[in-house]
Parts: C-alpha cells; structure tokens; sequence
C-alpha cells in the first residue's frame, strides 16, 4: 500500500514539474493571486505558464489544470517595456485582457469573452489589475 501511495505522489510530482518546466524563451511565469476567467473557464489562483502558440494563440496552463488555448490578436504598447498580464476585474470576477512580454513593442490582447461582454453592457465598474511575472 505504501509503496503504490509513493509511486503515485512521484507520478503527480514529475506531472507538475513538466509542466512548469515547458517553458522556452518569451514565456512567463506568473503568480496570480486571484481566480481569472479565460475563454470560459474559471481558472483557480496560482501559479501559471502563459506561452505565445503562433502570434494568435496563447497558452496558460498550471500544473493542476489543463489551461486554455486562447485566440487573441496584436496590440501596440504605448508606454513601458514590461512583462505582464493585464486582468479586467468587475466585483469579484477577473478576466485576462492583455499579455505583455520585455523587450516587445507589441502584446497579445484576448477577445472579450460573452460573460466580460454582459457585463460591460450592464456599465459595471471595471478596474484593471496587472500582475508581474516571477523573477
């Protein structure tokens, strides 16, 4: 019995490492201290991995759930030269908005999901939240 409860605490440990350790050069690693929406999905708080697919498609994934593959399309930065995400945030539901990454004059910015859209047609006060990736 011991030893089945070992093999499978490696299993999910080597699991969770992959994943965090998939990254590549222009993807970021972020703690996010609040549940997010994301094409549908509410994603729980934690730590994420967000990688630029094909200049269309981001991916933001964790070790304990499966993410999401999110259509998004370019946008121009005006000022900064930063890593980070961009979050809409109306009450206590947040939505990621934009993907930034250092050294990029241009970011990804995510449609407006139905539920971001219901929202903003109730003129429900919206603040903007950013959170930096891990060092």
């Amino acid at each position: 019995m011991k030893l089945s409860a070992i093999a499978l605490a490696t299993i999910l440990l080597a699991a969770a490492q992959s994943a965090i350790c998939q990254t590549s050069p222009g993807d970021s690693v972020v703690n996010v201290p609040f549940p997010f929406q994301v094409a549908g999905k509410t994603l729980p708080a934690g730590s994420y991995v967000v990688k630029d697919v094909d200049g269309v498609y981001i991916r933001i994934f964790n070790a304990k759930t499966t993410g999401a593959f999110v259509q998004t399309h370019s946008v121009q930065r005006s000022s900064g030269n930063e890593s980070k995400l961009v979050f809409r945030c109306y009450a206590d539901d947040c939505f990621l908005a934009e993907v930034w990454t250092t050294g990029q004059t241009r970011g990804r910015e995510l449609f407006h999901s139905r539920s971001e859209q219901a929202r903003m047609q109730r003129n429900a006060e919206m603040k903007v939240a950013e959170v930096r990736p891990l060092p």
